[in-house]
């Protein structure tokens, strides 16, 4: 499973480059001020359209660079997915499918959350989960002394990124169908008072 979660992370610095790729497109389109278009790159008839609307060649070629690199990216990353989900239905087939069952939690998402994670029944309990995920605040106390400055940084990055990108931490309404889906996922883990 670690492969796979380094493939996967991989794939986050991969798609992080490819937005950067985009806004440098989308930025030089707004510089040049060309024939108004609508610049949504995910679409291969814009990216077509913006190969040839700039005068300067030094300009066009520097973007026809930016979007050969895209579409390179565009097919590698579709084949990537999909391997990447075959692998997450071999490793656990029901965490995944559980995780695809919350609302705002796509392919992508619960393929990070899942091999974020790793094996849940590891932690001995969910405040050993949320220490470990950093997804709570700690204390630094030393002779009663409180340091300020302590781990700004939290999180375990992409799956701190992947929890704030869910949409459960803003909608409350759905308490209910999250703590079915949660004891599904922590199984036998217990909060205080036997709480998952």
């Amino acid at each position: 499973m670690r492969a796979t979660r380094d493939l996967l992370r991989r794939r986050f610095r991969i798609v992080q480059h490819g937005a950067m790729l985009k806004t440098h497109v989308v930025n030089t389109t707004s510089q040049y001020n060309p024939p108004p278009n609508k610049v949504n790159l995910k679409n291969v008839g814009v990216r077509e359209q913006v190969q040839a609307a700039f005068a300067g060649q030094n300009v066009q070629h520097n973007i026809n660079l930016d979007l050969a690199i895209i579409e390179c990216y565009h097919r590698e990353l579709s084949k990537l997915e999909e391997h990447l989900e075959r692998q997450a239905k071999q490793h656990n087939p029901t965490s995944l499918s559980v995780l695809r069952t919350i609302p705002g939690v796509g392919r992508i998402l619960a393929l990070t959350i899942l091999y974020e994670i790793g094996d849940i029944q590891r932690f001995e309990s969910v405040q050993k989960f949320a220490s470990y995920a950093r997804l709570i605040n700690c204390k630094a106390e030393s002779a009663g002394k409180v340091d300020p400055g302590h781990r700004k940084r939290r999180g375990l990055g992409l799956f701190v990124l992947s929890v704030r990108m869910t949409p459960l931490r803003q909608h409350r309404q759905t308490a209910a169908r999250t703590s079915r889906i949660s004891s599904c996922l922590f199984g036998g883990l217990t909060g205080p008072g036997g709480r998952p």
